[in-house]
């Protein structure tokens, strides 16, 4: 009998530190969620459908000049976005970088925008872009481009009409070009 109570009490006390632990491990993904929640998201789709008006909207270049929407009208145009520490984003650079070449007009009618805090880690980004479009930064969610374009995740591109609609978005540069008009 004493040996079926110490069981019981041993088995109680288990119970009791397995909801502890139970407890202990919820608390930590609440904790996570919320992190995750404030990061920037990699990949997800933009959420503008073709023939959406974008807003007007001005970002600082690199180079300290400033671009707005204004001057991407009147010809077809490209827009990235792509995020510092993104590996999705890393893995389309070379990709939107020769997809930029094919927009008429050059560089001036291609903007990438990099998003990062700290402007050092955006060496890689701009060094690989300089050339084949003009290059603005942004902070996440802090941009006066990310929000006309309403961005979710990163990467996300987009080619504008000449009268600054969206014609086509997507998160990779293939999706771009296999709907593009002729």
């Amino acid at each position: 009998m004493t040996y079926l109570a110490v069981a019981v009490a041993l088995l109680g006390a288990l119970s009791i530190l397995n909801l502890l632990l139970l407890f202990l491990v919820i608390r930590r993904l609440r904790g996570h969620t919320e992190q995750l929640s404030r990061q920037p998201r990699f990949g997800g789709p933009p959420r503008l459908p073709a023939g959406t008006e974008i807003p007007e909207f001005t970002a600082t270049t690199v180079s300290g000049a400033t671009i707005s929407l204004a001057e991407l009208r009147g010809s077809r145009s490209a827009v990235a976005f792509l995020s510092v520490g993104c590996a999705p984003c890393r893995d389309q650079l070379a990709e939107f970088i020769e997809f930029a070449r094919t927009i008429p007009g050059g560089a001036a009618q291609v903007l990438a925008v990099v998003i990062a805090h700290d402007p050092d880690r955006a060496g890689e980004f701009i060094e690989a872009l300089e050339g084949s479009a003009t290059v603005a930064m942004e902070e996440a969610r802090a941009g006066s481009a990310q929000n006309a374009f309403s961005v979710q995740g990163f990467p996300s591109f987009f080619v504008l009409d000449e009268h600054g609609r969206v014609e086509n978005s997507g998160p990779t540069v293939r999706r771009l070009t296999a709907n593009q008009p002729v």
